[in-house]
């Protein structure tokens, strides 16, 4: 197990003897991205990511030189077997398993609960496990997207009963294309964020369907949803009711954090269910948790595992 041990160096996460970095922020000659969120990449030289998320990449930070990995087809770099699969969190999200003589996978985040617009999740057997852990608290357990999506709709219901426009605050990649699919499905039209709406363009190019939505816009404003990023503050030609998309909602604090109305705790991250259940399923012998909560490294320990926390930002 030591040859494949990660290394922390200044925050990033490298495995020891091979010279390829895990998601790392800072500038490298070469890191695997397993998405294209902005805690998730840096300006590196060379990287190592799926199709779509080279294509995310370079729309945020610019061209790169990429060796593009296929789902589930091995190759090999030093030596050492690679293989990358999917990881549920967004576009083009993946894992990547990294086989010597033992057998040892980084996650980077991962979903269980299916979406709409990704790949759904695997779980491979491995030695060891580099997994991220957003959500390692017991309390954070996320209702099933069918309660969701009837939050949402009766938010936006009774949003326009009370002659207000409904305007939802979310992350501009990942989650707000889950919400257009979801609402499009559902036959609402949709004024959306530019970054929201570029983005979403490149989901389609991706095959990725998206419908009923449009570049912000306030003509004919009657029966649209609006959808920003949380940090965007936007002046409207009617008053509305603004709702925050996020895990954090299960905590009732998070509508005042955001400035918003109310709060559904939409996620495109794990849940602490679906953390044990992974981590169960992989049943490695020893598991690395990225930002493990002291809790969660004790409950990890007594059900056998040999855990320890790391940080990587």
């Amino acid at each position: 197990m030591a040859e494949l041990f990660p290394v922390i160096k200044k925050n990033d996460i490298r495995l020891n003897n091979i010279p390829l970095w895990l998601d790392a922020r800072k500038k490298k000659d070469f890191s695997f991205v397993s998405h294209a969120h902005s805690d998730h990449i840096g300006r590196h030289k060379k990287i190592l990511a799926s199709k779509e998320t080279i294509r995310l990449f370079e729309y945020r930070i610019g061209k790169v030189s990429a060796i593009e990995c296929e789902y589930n087809t091995p190759f090999t770099l030093w030596g050492k077997v690679f293989n990358c699969f999917p990881s549920g969190h967004i576009l083009g999200s993946l894992q990547i398993l990294i086989e010597d003589e033992i057998r040892l996978v980084y996650t980077g985040d991962i979903k269980l609960k299916t979406g709409l617009t990704t790949r759904k999740i695997e779980i491979k057997k491995c030695d060891g496990l580099i997994i991220e852990s957003t959500f390692d608290d017991p309390r954070y357990i996320f209702p099933p997207l069918e309660e969701i999506q009837q939050r949402i709709m009766e938010f936006i219901s009774s949003t326009v009963k009370l002659g207000a426009v409904p305007l939802f605050y979310t992350y501009p990649l990942g989650k707000s294309q889950e919400l257009i699919a979801m609402l499009g499905n559902l036959g609402f039209r949709m004024s959306v964020h530019p970054t929201i709406y570029a983005i979403s363009k490149i989901y389609e190019e991706c095959g990725v369907p998206l419908k009923n939505y449009e570049s912000l816009n306030f003509n004919r404003i009657k029966g649209k949803v609006f959808i920003l990023p949380p940090s965007a503050r936007v002046e409207f030609p009617k008053p509305v009711r603004t709702c925050a998309l996020t895990g954090w909602a299960i905590d009732k604090s998070t509508k005042y954090r955001y400035g918003a109305d109310e709060a559904i705790p939409m996620s495109d991250h794990a849940d602490y269910n679906d953390l044990i259940n992974y981590i169960s399923t992989a049943n490695p012998k020893k598991v690395w948790v990225i930002k493990g909560a002291p809790k969660f490294i004790n409950y990890l320990k007594k059900e056998g595992f040999e855990a320890v926390s790391i940080t990587s930002s």
